[in-house]
């Protein structure tokens, strides 16, 4: 049996997430290694970070280039962007999410300031990654 830092934190009670959602973490299978190896159990996902991942990020041209060719309006490129790695991080936690009656094995995704005091503005996006 395994006794690192965060199995530790994990025998305490604490959940741990990952703040860093970018496609290398899904096509590689790097956050699935995390899960087993450092007990992450959720990711969020920083729109800031994000941004910085669309610029530097290689795993990201060619569905950027489909999208251009695609010719679809920037705001619904983003937003199929982002679901396409939720959904991915969805499948490799939804083992963390099943074994804790959905406590763990979570997506978060930080909402634009304009949002923040707006609910259904939020979950009516969200209604839409699923």
């Amino acid at each position: 049996m395994s006794d690192t830092a965060t199995d530790r934190l994990r025998n305490a009670g604490v959940t741990i997430w990952l703040d860093d959602l970018c496609c290398d973490r899904i096509d590689l299978g790097d956050l699935g290694s995390l899960t087993k190896a450092r007990n992450v159990s959720g990711v969020t996902m920083n729109l800031e970070a994000f941004k910085r991942a669309l610029r530097s990020a290689p795993g990201y041209e060619m569905r950027i280039s489909r999208l251009a060719n695609s010719a679809t309006v920037i705001d619904a490129a983003i937003l199929d962007l982002i679901a396409a790695y939720v959904r991915g991080v969805a499948e490799v936690l939804y083992s963390a999410y099943r074994a804790t009656g959905g406590v763990d094995g979570r997506v978060s995704i930080d909402v634009p300031p304009d949002l923040a005091y707006d609910t259904g503005g939020p979950r009516s996006t969200a209604r839409t990654c699923s």
